[in-house]
């Protein structure tokens, strides 16, 4: 059947489904083919294809293949999910570093996103740095260290 129990199982398993699809084709079953297209586990809206959004690089070919075949609200999310874009998880942990935050924060600003450059320049050496940084701060604690700190 076209819409029995196996089937619907068949179309969430991935390959598989491409198969399932082809069976609805020719049989010329067009609800149980665009049910099976929806389910697709490697379509543009399938739960492997959003679980590698979130790979880093691996995003990247998935963004790329989203905008080829025309799937903009794909692509939205996929740049949404990118870890190593303006927003992303690893680009928000590389913003904690002093030296690789000077680096993300003109990232950035060459990219006109004033709001990511501020969230970077929190923590850029030369804010560590400063009259009131936390290396400053730091070195005020070390016996002696304090004469170098106020100079």
């Amino acid at each position: 059947r076209h819409d029995g129990r196996i089937t619907r199982i068949a179309e969430g398993i991935p390959l598989v489904n491409n198969v399932v699809q082809a069976v609805h084709h020719t049989r010329g079953r067009q609800e149980a083919f665009d049910r099976a297209r929806h389910k697709d586990p490697l379509g543009s809206d399938g739960y492997i294809t959003k679980a590698v959004e979130r790979v880093p690089v691996v995003n990247n070919v998935v963004q790329e293949l989203h905008k080829t075949s025309g799937q903009d609200e794909s692509l939205d999310r996929a740049r949404n999910h990118n870890p190593l874009g303006t927003h992303g998880i690893l680009t928000k942990a590389g913003e904690h570093v002093p030296i690789l935050a000077d680096g993300i924060r003109c990232l950035h600003k060459w990219q006109g996103e004033t709001e990511a450059e501020e969230r970077a320049r929190a923590y850029s050496l030369e804010k560590q740095l400063g009259k009131d940084g936390a290396i400053v701060k730091l070195a005020e604690l070390l016996p002696g260290s304090n004469l170098l700190a106020s100079a």
